[in-house]
């Protein structure tokens, strides 16, 4: 968008009481190429909670999200959380299913009101923040949102993914943790086509770094070749990822994964063949970056997506935080090394685009798919379809929790306005202070 320092906002949108879709209507018609839907679940800041993903499903109860509520005591008094607001996205559910079904809603103003005469749901931004912040305390929502991610790429909705740092204040997010590397757009600045880069950004041809950096490259036997974001022809069924993975001296590797539809299906570290290679004894050193490099070879029953991840080894709990390493942690403090590539689609069936397997997806747990479900996942067996696992899941409290919103206002992160009150005597004294200042500008206008 161009800046315009004499307008409101510098020119940018009015934002405030309208759906997501007319969001979207007011950026195209300013010209804006890419819409990034930013930081899905982050959370509560300021005085809001925000993200799209965890305010989805409101007036639900926590602990039965399918029962509505408009107090706590509508909600069944146990398990806890015993509340009432918003559940959040429901990744095993899928998008047709309440409470997921808003997200295909084209009501300007919310559901019933008036569609977008340009046809926009909620869900038609163009890429998508995966990574916001690459510190220990943001990696459970990067892990929350790459399971939302998966969700929507195993029903067929692909809305590439990106990494920022989201640096507001130099002192508290650091720059450049995590950050995009967009594919196939040059490397001078001074030359870049800004229609090449949009279009890349669009196609997915990007990967995810905060440290590493992972390059990867599928090739199919009898098929064809191709790299993140692409399609590539698989019709013998079988796919080899070619997978390098580079990262600074001073920054370490400790595990590779490959998910596929889903699912991880691949890990490696220092104990496996291949390895994942330790840092150079001198940290300092500016060679010795190669941290893993391997041809691995999948079969492919169904059409598949592949997606590589570098990093740190993730822990069994979403809430258990990881350790930065030592040295990272004096330059960096509390960064997490992680890259995450965009899907490579292998289009198995031959008609040349990427056939979806529905749900389920992997929990937002450290999970190896073992090789039973992944026989019967890829099969597409039609009583294990992904519609029918999903309809059948009870779902689970994925928005903000009231103990959440209060650890929030403990750390100075959120102020709850709508609880805000004065003191009595507070309310007197102002009021005693403005009867002063009335008597004292009538006295003034009497002389």
């Amino acid at each position: 968008m161009t800046v315009s320092t004499n307008a409101p906002r510098d020119g940018a949108i009015d934002d405030e009481y309208v759906a997501p879709n007319w969001l979207y209507s007011r950026l195209r018609n300013v010209g804006v190429q890419v819409i990034q839907y930013n930081h899905p679940r982050a959370g509560v800041s300021g005085i809001t909670t925000i993200g799209l993903f965890n305010n989805i499903g409101c007036n639900r109860c926590a602990n039965a999200i399918d029962t509505p509520c408009s107090l706590d005591s509508d909600c069944p008094p146990a398990p806890a959380p015993s509340e009432c607001g918003c559940v959040g996205y429901q990744p095993d559910r899928p998008l047709s299913m309440p409470p997921n079904d808003i997200m295909l809603d084209d009501g300007v103003l919310g559901p019933g009101t008036a569609a977008n005469p340009a046809g926009l749901t909620n869900l038609d931004f163009d890429v998508m923040e995966i990574a916001n912040g690459a510190k220990d305390t943001d990696l459970p929502g990067t892990r929350m949102v790459r399971r939302d991610w998966l969700s929507l790429l195993n029903q067929g909705v692909f809305r590439p993914g990106t990494g920022v740092s989201d640096s507001h204040r130099i002192t508290v997010e650091h720059a450049g943790w995590a950050r995009t590397y967009v594919l196939g757009a040059g490397d001078d600045p001074a030359a870049m086509s800004e229609p090449t880069f949009d279009a890349q950004v669009k196609a997915g041809h990007m990967t995810i770094g905060a440290g590493p950096y992972v390059e990867v490259v599928a090739r199919a036997p009898g098929g064809g070749r191709g790299g993140v974001g692409d399609v590539v022809r698989a019709p013998r069924g079988r796919i080899r990822l070619a997978i390098q993975v580079r990262s600074p001296a001073w920054i370490p590797v400790e595990e590779v994964r490959i998910i596929a539809n889903g699912f991880q299906v691949k890990a490696f570290d220092a104990t496996t063949r291949p390895r994942v290679k330790a840092v150079p004894k001198n940290f300092e050193k500016t060679g010795g970056t190669s941290r893993f490099h391997a041809t691995v070879t999948l079969p492919v029953q169904r059409d598949t997506y592949f997606i590589v991840e570098a990093g740190a080894k993730l822990p069994a709990s979403i809430d258990q935080l990881p350790t930065p390493p030592p040295v990272v942690d004096i330059v960096v403090p509390g960064v997490i090394p992680l890259a995450i590539t965009n899907p490579i689609f292998a289009d198995v069936d031959g008609n040349g685009v990427y056939d979806p397997p529905g749900l389920p997806v992997m929990p937002a747990v450290r999970q190896i798919a073992t090789p039973g479900l992944w026989q019967r996942l890829w099969a597409g067996l039609g009583r294990l379809r992904g519609e029918v696992i999903a309809r059948d899941m009870p779902g689970e409290m994925t928005g903000i929790t009231r103990a959440q919103k209060a650890a929030a206002v403990k750390r100075g992160e959120y102020f709850p306005i709508y609880q805000f009150t004065l003191p009595p005597e507070a309310a007197a004294m102002a009021k005693e202070a403005d009867a002063v200042r009335r008597r004292a500008a009538e006295e003034r206008a009497r002389r």
